[in-house]
């Protein structure tokens, strides 16, 4: 027998990438040195299998043990959580500048092309559109859609007085219809973000990037969202349209979409950020004001002592002759207390997730 062959250069290159690959696959999932602590790590799956899909809130508060700030692994991807009122403000507003951007979020970029501006990363785009929103909603601007909300809250009423089993509080009618202020009409709106974004309705793509790469036909989430997608941008696009048309008729209401589309050339924003726009401003408000509304008459009707107390205040100083308005919010302490404390016993999120990425300077930051 001859002296043993050389292995050739692709065999060595072969192995030198399947080593490589077994070396990346066995680091994925460990927490890095300079990250905050946090529960034992898993090989690849890192700390995934330690959040349960119920309730993970109270998940999190256990892991005060590890301090109030600790971390969890999923694949290669990071966790922080904030476990006190000093934490987050010492990492979301004394470090802002190192978090005040946003990481690549693929389900929503998906369905709203990048544009929704709580998600947005601070680029050009993200300032484009939030000086849009500054134009729209500064202190000076927002009084002249007073006289809206009036409308609709007393349409409210009227109809909880009329037929109460009908426009009950599971009605569509009882949802806040933020879109009279939005887009100058009134409709319902579908949660449709609000659900895909919560944890464990859709895979952890941006956290184990490979599972991009899953086909479609194995994947029913990737159809979900597809199909999301279509119906977000046609939904939107009408309701854009929809303001156009009435402009163009001379109908103007006053309504946001209208004056960001009077001054698109003045803030270089263009006709597609404007659609999301709309929808950036109008689906965040309309949960949060619907769950409010929720929570606080199952408040009311679980304590009625205290409904009588707060109608006796309306009643002393408003009257029966006409609806409260902002003027008397100062004079109502009693009202005000109840709807601080709706706020406290029962918040909006038990759970706010908040996903940060490296700011403008890019730099580590030392919490």
């Amino acid at each position: 027998m001859g002296p043993p062959q050389a292995p050739s250069p692709i065999t060595i290159a072969f192995a030198c990438a399947v080593a490589v690959g077994v070396i990346r696959l066995l680091r994925m999932g460990r927490r890095e040195p300079d990250l905050p602590p946090g529960p034992p790590t898993r090989p690849v799956v890192g700390n995934l299998l330690d959040i349960p899909l119920s309730k993970p809130h109270l998940t999190f508060t256990a892991l005060k043990t590890y301090g109030d700030i600790c971390s969890l692994k999923i694949g290669y991807g990071t966790v922080v959580i904030l476990n006190s009122i000093e934490a987050v403000h010492h990492v979301l507003v004394t470090c802002n500048a190192a978090t005040a951007s946003r990481p690549d979020l693929y389900v929503l970029n998906y369905i709203t092309g990048g544009y929704f501006l709580p998600f947005m990363k601070n680029d050009l785009n993200w300032r484009i559109m939030r000086k849009a929103v500054l134009e729209t909603m500064n202190i000076k601007v927002v009084d002249q859609h007073k006289p809206v909300q009036a409308f609709e809250s007393a349409q409210l009423m009227y109809d909880l007085l009329v037929d109460p089993k009908r426009e009950g509080i599971e009605s569509p009618r009882f949802h806040p219809r933020t879109i009279s202020i939005t887009a100058g009409v009134t409709l319902l709106v579908s949660q449709v973000l609000d659900d895909l974004v919560k944890p464990g309705s859709t895979p952890p793509v941006d956290l184990i990037p490979i599972l991009h790469y899953v086909p479609e036909r194995w994947a029913k989430w990737k159809t979900l969202i597809r199909t999301q997608k279509e119906h977000h941008r046609v939904f939107y696009n009408w309701l854009l349209s929809t303001v156009e048309t009435r402009m163009e008729e001379g109908r103007g209401n006053g309504c946001l979409i209208e004056t960001l589309l009077s001054k698109r050339e003045e803030l270089g924003i263009t006709r597609e950020m404007i659609m999301y726009l709309g929808e950036s401003l109008l689906e965040p408000g309309e949960d949060s004001t619907k769950n409010y509304m929720h929570n606080f008459v199952r408040v009311m009707v679980n304590h009625p002592e205290e409904q009588k107390k707060a109608q006796e205040e309306i009643d002393r100083v408003v009257g029966r002759d006409r609806m409260p308005t902002a003027d008397d919010i100062p004079h109502l302490p009693y009202v005000q207390a109840i709807v601080r404390e709706v706020c406290r016993t029962r918040p909006q999120k038990m759970l706010r997730y908040v996903p940060r990425g490296p700011g403008a300077n890019k730099k580590d930051t030392l919490v």
